[in-house]
Protein backbone atom coordinates (compact mmCIF):
# COMPACT_ATOMS: atom_id res chain seq x y z
CA UNK A 1 0.00 0.00 0.00
CA UNK A 2 1.27 3.18 -1.24
CA UNK A 3 1.27 5.93 1.83
CA UNK A 4 1.78 9.15 1.09
CA UNK A 5 4.49 11.96 1.67
CA UNK A 6 4.95 14.39 4.27
CA UNK A 7 6.77 17.38 4.38
CA UNK A 8 9.28 17.27 6.31
CA UNK A 9 10.58 20.71 5.48
CA UNK A 10 8.21 21.90 7.85
CA UNK A 11 10.20 20.14 10.71
CA UNK A 12 12.76 23.51 10.61
CA UNK A 13 12.05 26.47 13.95
CA UNK A 14 13.41 29.59 13.87
CA UNK A 15 17.07 28.98 15.77
CA UNK A 16 20.34 29.55 15.97
CA UNK A 17 22.69 27.43 13.24
CA UNK A 18 23.72 25.18 16.19
CA UNK A 19 19.85 24.53 16.30
CA UNK A 20 18.97 23.68 12.64
CA UNK A 21 18.01 20.33 11.81
CA UNK A 22 20.37 18.71 9.47
CA UNK A 23 19.39 16.19 6.40
CA UNK A 24 21.56 13.08 5.12
CA UNK A 25 20.99 10.91 1.89
CA UNK A 26 22.65 9.69 -1.02
CA UNK A 27 20.97 11.48 -3.82
CA UNK A 28 21.08 14.97 -1.35
CA UNK A 29 23.99 16.38 -1.57
CA UNK A 30 23.68 16.57 -5.58
CA UNK A 31 20.11 17.41 -5.38
CA UNK A 32 21.23 20.74 -3.48
CA UNK A 33 23.80 21.69 -5.93
CA UNK A 34 21.38 21.21 -8.40
CA UNK A 35 18.98 23.22 -7.41
CA UNK A 36 21.36 25.92 -6.20
CA UNK A 37 22.59 25.86 -10.02
CA UNK A 38 19.02 26.89 -11.46
CA UNK A 39 18.45 29.24 -8.44
CA UNK A 40 19.18 32.91 -9.09
CA UNK A 41 21.31 32.69 -5.85
CA UNK A 42 25.39 31.95 -5.78
CA UNK A 43 26.80 30.29 -3.00
CA UNK A 44 27.91 33.59 -1.67
CA UNK A 45 24.46 35.22 -1.72
CA UNK A 46 23.17 31.56 -0.17
CA UNK A 47 25.67 31.86 2.90
CA UNK A 48 24.48 35.71 3.37
CA UNK A 49 20.72 34.92 3.48
CA UNK A 50 21.17 31.81 5.66
CA UNK A 51 23.74 33.49 7.81
CA UNK A 52 26.81 31.20 7.09
CA UNK A 53 30.24 31.17 5.33
CA UNK A 54 30.37 30.30 1.90
CA UNK A 55 32.68 27.76 2.85
CA UNK A 56 29.62 25.83 4.64
CA UNK A 57 27.78 26.17 1.65
CA UNK A 58 30.14 24.80 -0.49
CA UNK A 59 30.43 21.93 1.98
CA UNK A 60 26.94 20.98 1.70
CA UNK A 61 27.80 20.18 -2.67
CA UNK A 62 30.33 17.31 -1.18
CA UNK A 63 28.95 13.97 -0.65
CA UNK A 64 28.03 12.01 2.57
CA UNK A 65 27.83 16.12 4.21
CA UNK A 66 24.56 17.10 5.86
CA UNK A 67 22.69 19.85 4.69
CA UNK A 68 20.18 21.98 7.08
CA UNK A 69 16.39 22.01 5.83
CA UNK A 70 16.79 25.62 6.30
CA UNK A 71 18.28 25.59 2.78
CA UNK A 72 16.42 23.49 1.13
CA UNK A 73 12.89 25.23 2.06
CA UNK A 74 14.93 28.40 0.98
CA UNK A 75 15.80 26.99 -2.53
CA UNK A 76 12.52 24.86 -3.11
CA UNK A 77 10.62 27.20 -2.23
CA UNK A 78 6.66 26.57 -1.94
CA UNK A 79 6.62 24.46 -4.99
CA UNK A 80 5.70 21.32 -4.57
CA UNK A 81 7.36 19.08 -7.38
CA UNK A 82 11.06 20.28 -5.91
CA UNK A 83 9.69 19.85 -2.31
CA UNK A 84 8.79 16.22 -3.52
CA UNK A 85 11.98 15.58 -4.54
CA UNK A 86 13.83 16.60 -1.87
CA UNK A 87 11.47 15.02 0.93
CA UNK A 88 12.01 11.43 -1.35
CA UNK A 89 16.05 11.71 -1.22
CA UNK A 90 16.12 12.30 2.33
CA UNK A 91 17.64 9.52 4.63
CA UNK A 92 18.68 10.61 8.12
CA UNK A 93 17.99 13.64 10.28
CA UNK A 94 19.62 15.11 12.76
CA UNK A 95 17.98 17.81 15.02
CA UNK A 96 20.61 19.69 16.06
CA UNK A 97 24.67 20.31 15.68
CA UNK A 98 25.30 17.51 17.83
CA UNK A 99 21.77 15.84 18.20
CA UNK A 100 21.26 11.59 17.38
CA UNK A 101 21.26 11.18 14.04
CA UNK A 102 17.48 9.34 13.59
CA UNK A 103 15.72 7.54 10.67
CA UNK A 104 13.85 9.96 8.26
CA UNK A 105 10.50 9.02 8.40
CA UNK A 106 8.82 10.62 5.23
CA UNK A 107 5.68 9.38 4.87
CA UNK A 108 2.34 9.14 6.85
CA UNK A 109 2.19 5.81 7.74
CA UNK A 110 0.06 3.85 10.34
CA UNK A 111 2.24 3.82 13.24
CA UNK A 112 2.43 7.85 12.90
CA UNK A 113 -1.13 7.96 12.58
CA UNK A 114 -1.04 5.74 16.05
CA UNK A 115 1.90 8.18 17.87
CA UNK A 116 -0.65 11.27 16.74
CA UNK A 117 -3.40 9.77 18.08
CA UNK A 118 -1.82 8.33 21.79
CA UNK A 119 -0.70 11.68 22.27
CA UNK A 120 -4.46 13.58 21.39
CA UNK A 121 -5.48 11.35 24.08
CA UNK A 122 -2.49 11.21 27.41
CA UNK A 123 0.46 13.15 25.60
CA UNK A 124 2.02 16.39 26.20
CA UNK A 125 4.42 18.71 25.61
CA UNK A 126 6.23 20.96 27.65
CA UNK A 127 8.15 24.08 26.93
CA UNK A 128 11.58 23.50 28.97
CA UNK A 129 14.14 26.68 29.60
CA UNK A 130 11.91 29.50 27.45
CA UNK A 131 12.68 28.12 24.17
CA UNK A 132 9.32 26.63 22.82
CA UNK A 133 10.12 23.91 20.52
CA UNK A 134 13.90 23.42 20.15
CA UNK A 135 14.16 22.34 24.09
CA UNK A 136 10.01 20.65 24.30
CA UNK A 137 9.83 18.05 26.46
CA UNK A 138 7.20 14.97 25.38
CA UNK A 139 5.89 12.74 27.93
CA UNK A 140 2.97 9.82 27.65
CA UNK A 141 1.52 7.90 30.58
CA UNK A 142 -1.92 5.17 30.86
CA UNK A 143 -2.19 2.83 34.08
CA UNK A 144 -2.60 0.12 30.92
CA UNK A 145 0.81 -0.85 30.70
CA UNK A 146 0.68 -2.08 27.68
CA UNK A 147 -0.82 1.17 26.01
CA UNK A 148 2.63 3.31 26.73
CA UNK A 149 4.41 -0.01 25.46
CA UNK A 150 2.80 -0.04 21.95
CA UNK A 151 3.70 4.00 21.59
CA UNK A 152 7.38 2.91 22.65
CA UNK A 153 7.53 0.17 20.09
CA UNK A 154 5.91 2.26 17.06
CA UNK A 155 8.50 4.90 18.11
CA UNK A 156 10.87 2.14 17.87
CA UNK A 157 10.21 1.14 14.76
CA UNK A 158 9.94 4.26 12.99
CA UNK A 159 12.98 6.09 14.24
CA UNK A 160 15.10 3.69 15.95
CA UNK A 161 16.11 3.18 19.38
CA UNK A 162 15.49 7.04 20.66
CA UNK A 163 13.97 6.76 23.75
CA UNK A 164 13.84 4.78 26.81
CA UNK A 165 11.48 2.07 27.59
CA UNK A 166 8.32 2.93 29.60
CA UNK A 167 8.74 3.36 33.25
CA UNK A 168 6.20 2.89 36.34
CA UNK A 169 5.78 5.67 38.63
CA UNK A 170 2.77 4.87 41.14
CA UNK A 171 0.24 3.58 39.23
CA UNK A 172 1.01 4.98 35.82
CA UNK A 173 3.06 3.54 32.74
CA UNK A 174 5.19 6.87 31.58
CA UNK A 175 7.37 7.30 28.47
CA UNK A 176 9.04 10.94 28.57
CA UNK A 177 12.05 12.15 25.98
CA UNK A 178 13.44 15.63 25.30
CA UNK A 179 14.90 14.10 22.01
CA UNK A 180 13.24 16.45 19.54
CA UNK A 181 11.91 14.26 16.73
CA UNK A 182 9.02 13.40 18.62
CA UNK A 183 8.34 17.12 19.62
CA UNK A 184 9.03 18.05 16.01
CA UNK A 185 6.70 15.40 13.94
CA UNK A 186 3.95 16.30 17.00
CA UNK A 187 3.99 20.18 16.22
CA UNK A 188 5.37 20.67 12.52
CA UNK A 189 3.76 17.72 10.96
CA UNK A 190 0.76 17.21 13.28
CA UNK A 191 -0.06 20.72 14.22
CA UNK A 192 -0.28 19.74 17.72
CA UNK A 193 0.49 22.66 20.52
CA UNK A 194 3.22 23.31 23.40
CA UNK A 195 1.25 23.14 26.37
CA UNK A 196 -2.79 22.51 27.13
CA UNK A 197 -4.53 21.26 24.60
CA UNK A 198 -7.34 19.21 26.35
CA UNK A 199 -10.36 21.07 25.33
CA UNK A 200 -8.90 22.08 21.54
CA UNK A 201 -7.39 18.79 20.35
CA UNK A 202 -9.04 17.99 17.08
CA UNK A 203 -7.92 15.03 14.41
CA UNK A 204 -4.79 16.67 13.07
CA UNK A 205 -5.45 18.57 9.87
CA UNK A 206 -2.77 16.33 7.52
CA UNK A 207 -5.01 13.42 8.66
CA UNK A 208 -8.19 15.08 6.85
CA UNK A 209 -7.13 17.17 3.96
CA UNK A 210 -4.84 15.61 1.29
CA UNK A 211 -4.07 19.02 0.01
CA UNK A 212 -1.24 19.22 2.83
CA UNK A 213 0.38 15.99 1.68
CA UNK A 214 3.43 15.87 -0.80
CA UNK A 215 2.04 13.06 -2.94
CA UNK A 216 -1.84 11.94 -3.78
CA UNK A 217 -3.41 9.59 -1.20
CA UNK A 218 -6.01 7.05 -1.91
CA UNK A 219 -9.39 7.66 0.14
CA UNK A 220 -8.53 4.01 1.41
CA UNK A 221 -4.97 4.83 2.54
CA UNK A 222 -6.82 8.20 4.51
CA UNK A 223 -9.38 5.84 5.68
CA UNK A 224 -6.60 3.37 7.37
CA UNK A 225 -4.64 6.20 8.92
CA UNK A 226 -7.97 7.95 10.47
CA UNK A 227 -8.70 4.65 11.95
CA UNK A 228 -5.25 4.34 13.03
CA UNK A 229 -5.71 7.70 15.33
CA UNK A 230 -9.03 6.79 16.08
CA UNK A 231 -8.36 3.70 17.60
CA UNK A 232 -5.32 5.04 19.57
CA UNK A 233 -8.17 7.48 21.35
CA UNK A 234 -9.91 5.11 22.28
CA UNK A 235 -7.25 2.68 23.32
CA UNK A 236 -6.09 5.47 26.13
CA UNK A 237 -8.97 6.60 26.80
CA UNK A 238 -11.68 4.64 25.81
CA UNK A 239 -13.42 1.95 27.68
CA UNK A 240 -16.18 -0.98 27.82
CA UNK A 241 -18.99 -1.54 30.09
CA UNK A 242 -21.73 -3.66 30.52
CA UNK A 243 -25.26 -1.02 31.08
CA UNK A 244 -28.59 -2.51 31.14
CA UNK A 245 -27.36 -5.85 30.14
CA UNK A 246 -25.92 -4.20 27.09
CA UNK A 247 -22.62 -3.48 25.70
CA UNK A 248 -21.28 -0.56 25.18
CA UNK A 249 -17.90 1.32 24.11
CA UNK A 250 -17.37 4.50 25.29
CA UNK A 251 -14.80 7.57 24.72
CA UNK A 252 -14.27 10.27 26.65
CA UNK A 253 -13.03 13.87 25.61
CA UNK A 254 -13.54 17.74 27.39
CA UNK A 255 -12.90 18.52 23.37
CA UNK A 256 -16.22 18.54 21.72
CA UNK A 257 -14.74 18.83 18.01
CA UNK A 258 -12.24 15.35 18.89
CA UNK A 259 -15.88 13.46 19.79
CA UNK A 260 -16.78 15.08 15.92
CA UNK A 261 -13.84 13.91 14.25
CA UNK A 262 -14.11 10.76 15.85
CA UNK A 263 -17.84 9.90 15.36
CA UNK A 264 -16.97 11.17 11.41
CA UNK A 265 -14.45 8.22 10.82
CA UNK A 266 -16.45 5.64 12.89
CA UNK A 267 -19.34 6.59 10.24
CA UNK A 268 -17.20 5.94 7.42
CA UNK A 269 -16.83 2.59 8.45
CA UNK A 270 -20.60 2.33 9.15
CA UNK A 271 -20.02 2.38 12.91
CA UNK A 272 -23.16 4.10 14.40
CA UNK A 273 -22.22 6.24 17.79
CA UNK A 274 -24.50 8.77 19.54
CA UNK A 275 -22.67 12.03 21.51
CA UNK A 276 -23.74 12.51 25.09
CA UNK A 277 -22.08 15.67 26.73
CA UNK A 278 -18.37 14.63 27.10
CA UNK A 279 -18.83 11.06 25.76
CA UNK A 280 -19.57 9.61 22.52
CA UNK A 281 -20.81 5.83 22.98
CA UNK A 282 -21.08 3.29 20.55
CA UNK A 283 -24.12 0.54 22.11
CA UNK A 284 -25.32 -1.60 18.90
CA UNK A 285 -24.20 -4.99 19.35
CA UNK A 286 -23.36 -5.59 15.11
CA UNK A 287 -21.48 -1.68 16.12
CA UNK A 288 -19.59 -3.39 18.98
CA UNK A 289 -18.80 -6.38 16.60
CA UNK A 290 -16.87 -4.14 13.55
CA UNK A 291 -14.91 -2.38 16.44
CA UNK A 292 -13.86 -5.71 17.94
CA UNK A 293 -13.13 -7.04 14.32
CA UNK A 294 -11.33 -4.06 13.51
CA UNK A 295 -9.23 -4.53 16.55
CA UNK A 296 -10.06 -1.77 18.51
CA UNK A 297 -8.16 -1.66 22.63
CA UNK A 298 -5.60 -4.18 23.66
CA UNK A 299 -4.62 -6.15 26.52
CA UNK A 300 -7.01 -6.36 29.53
CA UNK A 301 -9.46 -3.77 27.94
CA UNK A 302 -9.65 -6.01 24.79
CA UNK A 303 -10.18 -9.25 26.92
CA UNK A 304 -12.59 -6.93 28.47
CA UNK A 305 -14.77 -6.48 25.37
CA UNK A 306 -14.35 -10.01 24.24
CA UNK A 307 -15.49 -11.43 27.47
CA UNK A 308 -18.30 -8.88 27.72
CA UNK A 309 -19.52 -9.46 24.24
CA UNK A 310 -19.23 -13.19 23.96
CA UNK A 311 -20.35 -14.02 27.48
CA UNK A 312 -22.92 -16.09 26.19
CA UNK A 313 -21.09 -18.14 23.55
CA UNK A 314 -19.67 -21.24 25.31
CA UNK A 315 -16.55 -21.21 22.90
CA UNK A 316 -14.89 -18.28 22.53
CA UNK A 317 -12.25 -18.61 19.80
CA UNK A 318 -14.75 -18.87 17.01
CA UNK A 319 -15.92 -15.62 16.50
CA UNK A 320 -19.29 -15.12 14.66
CA UNK A 321 -18.02 -13.91 10.98
CA UNK A 322 -18.88 -9.52 10.64
CA UNK A 323 -18.35 -8.15 7.32
CA UNK A 324 -16.67 -4.81 7.48
CA UNK A 325 -17.01 -2.79 4.84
Amino acid sequence: MEYPLIDLLELDVPGPEKSWVRAYGRRLNSLFEELLSISDLSKGELAKLLGVSKAAVQNWTKDGEAVPLKAFALLAGRKPETRRAVVESIEMLRFGRTGELVKAVNKLVPELAQIAGAHAADGSLTAIGGRGLLTAEWEIGDSYRENVEAVYEAIVKLFGPIIDKPKRRGKMWRLRTRTQVVPRYLVKIFGFPIGEKEHTVSMPKVLKDPRLLLSPVSPEVLKELQLAFVKELFAFDGYVTLSGGVVQIGLYSVSAQLLCDVREVLSSFKIRSKLYGERLIVARKEDILKMYNLNFFRGAKRQKLQALLFRNLPVLNKLPPVAVS
